[in-house]
């Protein structure tokens, strides 16, 4: 198991939600199609706290953990954003 913290820029890179050209990141298309309401109440994370993840901060590792399985991210596609 990766004992990784995620952004939501981590999850758009993994989603492939920004474009490499203009390095502009999709964060609007990241709520709208994977975050959606039913999908924060599957993960137990409130709208407040998906909203206070800015900038630099982290989903925790519990959260982080609950996302990668809800989502099935493998483990390659972690290791993919770190470099």
């Amino acid at each position: 198991m990766n004992k990784r913290r995620l952004s939501k820029g981590d999850l758009c890179r993994i989603f492939g939600l920004y474009s490499r050209s203009s390095g502009i990141v999709y964060y609007q298309t990241l709520r709208n199609d994977y975050f959606t309401d039913e999908d924060l109440e599957a993960l137990g994370i409130t709208r407040k706290r998906y909203n206070n993840i800015k900038g630099s901060r982290q989903f925790s590792f519990a959260e982080s953990r609950r996302i990668i399985e809800y989502f099935k991210i493998e483990s390659y596609e972690i290791d993919q954003i770190e470099s």
